[in-house]
């Protein structure tokens, strides 16, 4: 079949994948100029009484256009041409996590709990609207390169399970689907979170809790109890997600958590560090991939491989390596350790600092963010010479009530040694830095309690002590 130049408006650039129900293309959006997905959806596999299905098509596609979250990809638009109707969704770059497993990648338990928290903040948001995805799994869960999480095919399970003419057909992936799916009950938030806890569970073991052919996995996944990933793993130290992850995987969904929220409060109480939301740089995948097609295949957006693998031993032609670290700790405030790779990337096309501020601020889901990042560009900083990272000063610190922060000893630690804490912290912390030094300000009679009090917040003893040489602290 011959690829179409256009769907409706949206210039078709390349067929990217092949799903269950239709094709996937990478588009191009020319009024607002800007790549999108485009997922077509062919009318044979509506149900015979067409028009009434694309009324109810129209709805569930509102319904998952009305979601607003960054960790949930976005649907723009729907339409209709003569053999297909199709959705107009958001086009993100990344790899899902499918592909991570596939290569036999294996995830700390820091980034395990970041991609289950993160999705479970995006569930909770879709919940809270009423929508369930029903097909949580890792080829659904893409991570982009600032190691943020986006979910996609978001409620198009259900859509599909309500116009597929195939009798008996069950949507969702076997491995990772509840009890419930199975026994084809009436399904709610709870099956997502219980695909949550399937995931969970492989990120912490690199296995799934359930396998074997398809009636022996129904078995398992409506009869058996699911086994402890600490002892699947042979592996003691994630025993304290034990009994967090059983919940998860009851059988019955009045005995699961009752929200996303309750899993993921429950999750961090257990990991109790500070805890940081991008995955980390070390972590991602940065080197291209052969197949945009295997990563779209269920998927409701288009995942591009374009990022570049780099050598975090070398620095970009036409830099100045102190310029780079200088914007590598500006960015960290917002990003936390994966700021060293974003500014390396985003320098190997540019030599210009306006640019390479531009291209890492639109890295930044929060606006907000974005804005506070390009300050750090309009307070000035050449090609040759680094200068101080200290926003903007009246001579106090304020916090969110501009009240000065003030040590116990009434002595005011000034802004210069507060911005440099944060920036060195953010390295070892990420965003969360601003709040734990903002305490710490408050909270010590003196700079040497100060900076100890802020050690006492990375893990890592030499870390700490990279922290405390950093920040320049000889007692």
């Amino acid at each position: 079949m011959k690829q179409p130049e256009y769907i409706g408006k949206y210039e078709v650039v390349d067929l990217v994948g092949k799903g269950s129900m239709g094709l996937v293309y990478k588009g191009f959006d020319p009024h607002i100029r800007r790549a999108v997905a485009l997922k077509t959806i062919r009318r044979d596999r509506l149900s015979s009484d067409v028009e009434d299905s694309l009324v109810r098509f129209k709805h569930e596609a509102q319904a998952i256009g009305r979601l607003s979250h960054n960790g949930i990809v976005s649907v723009y638009d729907f339409g209709e041409e003569e053999d297909y109707v199709f959705l107009v969704m958001e086009f993100v770059e990344g790899h899902n996590l499918n592909e991570y497993f596939s290569q036999g990648r294996r995830f700390s338990i820091e980034d395990s709990v970041s991609i289950v928290a993160q999705l479970l903040d995006a569930l909770d948001h879709a919940h809270e609207q009423g929508v369930i995805h029903r097909d949580i799994k890792p080829a659904n869960i893409i991570l982009k390169s600032n190691g943020m999480i986006k979910i996609a095919d978001f409620g198009i399970a259900h859509i599909y399970s309500s116009e597929i003419t195939e009798v008996g057909l069950i949507m969702g992936t076997p491995c990772y689907m509840a009890p419930e799916q199975f026994r084809g009950e009436q399904v709610d938030c709870r099956a997502d979170l219980y695909s949550v806890g399937v995931l969970f569970f492989q990120l912490l073991t690199g296995l799934r809790p359930f396998n074997g052919t398809y009636d022996q996995l129904i078995y398992s996944v409506c009869n058996q109890p699911a086994p402890h990933p600490s002892l699947t793993a042979s592996n003691t130290i994630i025993s304290k997600y034990d009994n967090l992850v059983e919940k998860a995987l009851r059988k019955s969904p009045a005995d699961r958590f009752s929200a996303a929220r309750e899993f993921r409060k429950e999750l961090l109480d257990i990991y109790s560090s500070p805890f940081v939301q991008p995955v980390s740089g070390d972590t991602i995948i940065h080197e291209g991939i052969s197949s945009a097609g295997q990563q779209v295949q269920n998927a409701g957006e288009v995942s591009s491989s374009k990022s570049v693998s780099v050598d975090k031993s070398l620095t970009p032609l036409g830099w100045d390596p102190l310029v780079l670290r200088t914007i590598e700790k500006q960015l960290a405030e917002f990003v936390g350790p994966f700021s060293h790779i974003m500014v390396k990337n985003a320098a190997l096309s540019t030599t210009d600092p306006d640019t390479l501020y531009l291209k890492l601020a639109e890295e930044l889901d929060n606006s907000e963010d974005r804005s506070a990042f390009l300050k750090f560009r309009r307070q000035g900083i050449s090609n040759t010479n680094a200068v101080s990272m200290a926003p903007p000063s009246n001579g106090s610190h304020a916090d969110e009530n501009n009240k000065p922060i003030t040590a116990l000893s009434g002595q005011i630690i000034s802004d210069e040694k507060i911005a440099a804490a944060t920036r060195e912290l953010s390295s070892f912390l990420g965003p969360i830095s601003k709040v734990v030094v903002k305490r710490a300000a408050s909270q010590c009679t003196n700079i040497r309690e100060f900076y100890e009090q802020l050690a006492g917040n990375i893990p890592d003893e030499n870390d700490r002590k990279k922290f405390i040489k950093a920040v320049g602290f000889t007692g």
